[in-house]
């Protein structure tokens, strides 16, 4: 949403976005969390949910994204969404 609708407020923040997304795209997945299916689940569509809030930056915040990253290259790495399906329409 801030990405969307923040406009050139959104550029003092960029960066601790991006980092936040980065980590939460990154999060390890762990044994506990594996092995239950519903924790399983919950994971993934965080980890979706992530991806599509690093899509959105790219698409309304793209200049704020510094040119020296691969962050649209690693955006497309990560596709398809597979367990949020709202954001995998968006």
């Amino acid at each position: 949403m801030t990405a969307e609708h923040g406009g050139a407020a959104f550029a003092a923040l960029s960066n601790g976005c991006l980092m936040a997304i980065q980590t939460a795209v990154k999060f390890p997945l762990d044994e506990a969390t594996k092995g239950k299916k519903s924790k399983l689940t919950q994971y993934y569509h965080a980890r979706d949910n992530a991806v599509a809030a690093l899509g959105r930056v790219l698409k309304f915040q793209g200049a704020t994204v510094p040119a020296d990253t691969n962050l649209p290259g690693a955006w497309l790495d990560l596709m398809p969404l597979t367990h949020d399906m709202e954001e995998a329409k968006e």
